[in-house]
Formats: structure tokens, C-alpha cells, sequence
């Protein structure tokens, strides 16, 4: 059916007689089987939620549709979570483009640049969540590390102590 219906899509058989073979109970086979169905099925809805989400927002915004900060930051979370780091970068680099980010977005877009060498580029992020918000020790953390990953020592160091001072608690520690 599946080859003459969608012939582009990948199509699997899930089934469990092995396991019943192998000297489990019906009931175990039966369970096991459906465990294992719906573990590709989430597996399946997490990938292409992924896509959809970035493939959607980039539609709205290509339509010149303004999309809350959030929304986009959510589409790029769920793309650096299942591993495509380049197309959550692209999604809030497009949405910034269109006006300012919320601060978690503003913190996601500076790590994804940091994690492409970009220091300088998200430690003005880092210090334009700063300058709003003096006390975010997130922006101040993530600073930190930035300025470790150029190389700047001294400076980490500093901002690691004013942080401490600010928030003993923080991610610092």
C-alpha cells in the first residue's frame, strides 16, 4: 500500500513474534511491541516537528507576518535540540532582523553564535541583555564563558567574581 500510496515515505514494520520466541508471555509480546511502535512515533513527531515549526515560521516571515519573539525561539529550540544548530541560528538571525528578541531568544541566538566562534558577535548580545537587565545572571554566565572560549583569562575572571557577588548561587560556582 505504502509503496504505491506515498512512495516517498520511509515505511516500517514493527512486530514482536521474536520476542514471544524468545520465551516472553503474550501479554509481554503485546507490550513490547506497542512500546516499541510508539517509541518510533515519537521519535518521528519530534523530527518532523522540528522542521515544520522552522519551515512555518520562515513562510510567515518571508510573508513580511510579524511572529512574537517566542514562537521563532521555540521553532529554534526544537532545531538545536534535534541537532541542526545552522537552521536554529538562521531562524533567529531572520527574526531579529524583524525587530529585538525576548531575552531567552536574545541568550539562545549568543550561545549558538559562541558555539560557532562568533564571540564577538554574542557578547554584544550578552551585553545588550545586560544593559536591560543588569541583574540577568544568565547574560552574565554566558559572558564568562564566551570571553574564556577568546582566550581572555583575566576578564572571565572578573566577571566570575562580580557574578558570584551578585548571585552565589549562580551557574558561576
Amino acid at each position: 500500500f505504502c509503496a504505491a500510496e506515498v512512495p516517498v515515505w520511509n515505511t516500517i514494520s514493527i512486530s514482536g513474534y521474536h520476542i514471544r520466541e524468545a520465551g516472553s508471555t503474550a501479554v509481554q509480546e503485546v507490550a513490547f511491541t506497542l512500546a516499541d511502535g510508539i517509541a518510533y512515533v515519537e521519535a518521528a513527531l519530534k523530527a518532523g516537528e522540528a522542521s515544520i515549526s522552522r519551515d512555518l515560521a520562515q513562510l510567515l516571515m518571508s510573508k513580511g507576518r510579524s511572529l512574537a519573539s517566542g514562537r521563532v525561539g521555540w521553532a529554534a529550540g526544537l532545531l538545536d535540540a534535534s541537532g541542526d544548530a545552522s537552521g536554529a541560528l538562521e531562524l533567529l538571525e531572520k527574526r531579529r532582523a524583524m525587530g529585538p528578541l525576548d531575552t531567552p531568544e536574545n541568550l539562545h541566538l549568543g550561545d549558538l553564535l559562541r558555539r560557532q566562534g562568533k564571540y564577538d558577535a554574542a557578547l554584544a548580545l550578552y551585553g545588550e541583555v545586560l544593559q536591560k537587565e543588569p541583574g540577568n545572571t544568565a547574560a552574565a554566565a554566558d559572558r564568562a564563558e564566551t570571553v574564556i572560549g577568546m582566550g581572555r583569562h583575566a576578564e572571565a575572571e572578573k566577571a566570575a567574581q562580580e557574578l558570584l557577588a551578585r548571585s552565589p548561587g549562580s551557574r558561576a560556582a
